[in-house]
């Protein structure tokens, strides 16, 4: 599963065409007479890089709060959903002891990681 939030421009254009199947049957334009007269006309498609770009536009351009969720397997596709509203914590009813555990605690852990892969190249 993947859940995406509003990216920047160039991950954008990595994430979008893995997160939207493109397929070039998307109607870009249909007129009253293609609505009508199915048999002897046809509506007018979406270009496969037009298609792309718009996907990619979705990605980057979100409202705040909402991300498209990706999920594989037999109930696949790309839903949009929206987180729920939450007040800011003042600044001052922050416990600044544990925000420093916190980043003290991620330092320990990665010189610890980088240790294990100093002893694995050792070896």
């Amino acid at each position: 599963m993947m859940a995406i939030f509003a990216l920047a421009k160039k991950d954008g254009d990595m994430l979008g065409p893995q997160m939207f199947r493109v397929d070039g049957r998307k109607v870009k334009h249909q007129t009253i007479q293609n609505v009508f007269n199915k048999v002897n006309t046809s509506p007018q498609f979406e270009l496969i890089s037009d298609e792309e770009k718009l996907n990619i536009d979705r990605v980057v351009g979100q409202e705040e709060r909402t991300f498209f969720c990706y999920r594989v397997g037999t109930v696949a596709g790309v839903f949009n959903m929206k987180t729920t509203e939450f007040k800011d914590i003042p600044e001052k009813d922050i416990n600044m002891d544990i925000v420093e555990q916190i980043f003290d605690n991620r330092q320990v852990d990665s010189d610890e990681e980088e240790d294990e892969e100093d002893e694995d190249d050792e070896e």
